[in-house]
């Protein structure tokens, strides 16, 4: 099944009209009615398409190197919140805004990352996703940089490797912690 393009500003603006046409049919003037009040609200100059939320980047790390990068956002926000009096960020929303330094650095050319540290064979600690909600809108402008950027590296980037790499930076993660 093919799937619908993705809905656009103008792409809705096309369909309600139909969709209030099709309720007409049916009998639901009621609803159609609401669909041609929403015509109009859509036709007016200030009308933009709602963003969708950022989309979750899942980092795939040991379990140990998650729970010890949470437990110093945490203190972190904690030490934030004591400073500035307002309430302190989750600390997903703290890794988030590391995560959104350091690909602003990276794609400024003032961070080059790691690749990431591997285990031997059969040797892996237990992992478990980091799930956190940077710009997607960075995110995509990492993507696009990292072809490049991996061919002058000689490894494969992607904007997560990157993500985790400073993210260990940041917080003093050394290469035996990833293996713990």
């Amino acid at each position: 099944m093919a799937r619908t393009p993705r809905l656009t500003p103008d792409t809705i603006r096309a369909r309600l009209p139909l969709a209030a046409g099709k309720l007409r049919e049916i009998g639901s003037t009621d609803l159609a009615e609401a669909v041609e009040a929403a015509v109009d609200l859509v036709g007016s100059p200030g009308w933009k398409l709602t963003p969708p939320a950022e989309r979750n980047v899942a980092l795939f790390m040991s379990r140990w190197v998650k729970r010890t990068l949470e437990e110093k956002a945490r203190l972190a926000a904690a030490d934030e919140s004591a400073r500035t009096g307002k309430a302190p960020l989750p600390a997903a929303t703290t890794l988030a805004l590391v995560v959104e330094e350091g690909w602003r650095k990276f794609l400024a050319g003032e961070y080059e990352p790691l690749p990431p540290v591997r285990a031997a064979r059969g040797q892996s600690p237990e992992k478990e996703n980091l799930n956190l909600r940077p710009s997607g809108e960075l995110k995509q402008q990492v993507e696009d940089a990292c072809a490049e950027a991996s061919e002058a590296a000689g490894w494969k980037m992607s904007a997560g490797k990157i993500a985790m790499s400073y993210l260990y930076d940041e917080y003093d993660i050394s290469d035996e912690d990833q293996l713990k």
